[in-house]
């Protein structure tokens, strides 16, 4: 549910997007236009989506070619969070479940954690 007293361009800056009849944020294409990485500022991202239903995304990730880091988008909200915020545990699964779909340098060296170790 949006939260009371947020608009559209609130709810953006902080990595979420809602559409007038949605209750929960959803990550549609159109945010690509607005998101850049959290941690070097870098824009554009480039997305992969996995699952899509409609112009929603549903599983994907977001790339920065600029630092390497990837920010996955998982149940339609993008995980956009800095490195220490991030859980290494749902990282590494995410990882494991795409790999195949992955390019080989987000799963070999991919920031801040990836399946070629520590």
């Amino acid at each position: 549910m949006r939260p009371a007293g947020a608009n559209e361009r609130s709810l953006a800056s902080k990595n979420w997007f809602y559409t007038e009849d949605a209750e929960e944020p959803i990550m549609q294409r159109k945010l690509l236009e607005i998101l850049a990485c959290p941690i070097d500022k870098h824009h554009p991202l480039e997305l992969l989506d996995f699952s899509v239903n409609n112009q929603t995304i549903i599983e994907g990730v977001l790339l920065c070619s600029q630092c390497g880091r990837y920010y996955p988008i998982i149940d339609e909200i993008p995980v956009m969070l800095p490195d220490n915020l991030r859980s290494r545990k749902e990282d590494l699964e995410f990882l494991e479940k795409w790999k195949a779909k992955l390019p080989e340098s987000v799963v070999q060296s991919g920031k801040p954690w990836n399946l070629n170790g520590p």
